[in-house]
């Protein structure tokens, strides 16, 4: 079984922001990160209106895409080989945070100084990305960096280590 992540970025203000913060990663640099359904049809992530919910991924379409110099969207799907068993509780996991909010401070904090800013039961996209991959164990060690200290270009270059990602 495979659990999906999708990497994207948009050509909007905040995804250029993160982007500029977080530096050059490989196809590009993401600034979102969240769960593409079993089937495909839906999505599971962290929000900055809404918080965590799953929603259909037809949602990007109001975005504008940033399109790569090949002419393709900024999205790459990244799948990690798991048991049907790690699956199963990556979603179930995944979605029994739906309702949780969005961690403003933990975002703002990352983006702009080191301090350890975070608002507890709030979670934003790579930080919930990267609780969920820890639920299931898929890192054979602890990670160096807490969960919500962890951007999206961080989580994409440490499951890189894992998986291949084309570029």
């Amino acid at each position: 079984m495979t659990v999906w992540i999708d990497f994207v970025t948009h050509d909007d203000a905040v995804s250029k922001i993160i982007r500029l913060q977080s530096g050059t990663s490989m196809p590009f640099t993401p600034s979102h990160a969240e769960a593409r359904s079993p089937d495909g049809k839906t999505v599971i992530g962290a929000y900055g209106f809404g918080g965590v919910m799953e929603r259909p991924i037809s949602y990007r379409d109001a975005y504008t895409p940033y399109i790569l110099p090949s002419g393709k969207q900024a999205v790459c799907t990244v799948a990690l080989p798991v048991s049907d068993e790690d699956s199963a509780e990556f979603y179930r996991f995944a979605r029994s945070k739906i309702g949780e909010p969005y961690d403003w401070i933990g975002i703002v904090g990352e983006a702009l100084t080191e301090l350890h800013l975070h608002t507890p039961d709030h979670i934003y996209c790579s930080a919930f990305m990267t609780m969920c991959v820890r639920h299931i164990n898929y890192f054979k060690w602890p990670l160096t960096k807490p969960f919500h200290k962890i951007p999206p270009d961080e989580l994409f270059f440490a499951l890189s280590s894992h998986v291949e990602i084309e570029h």
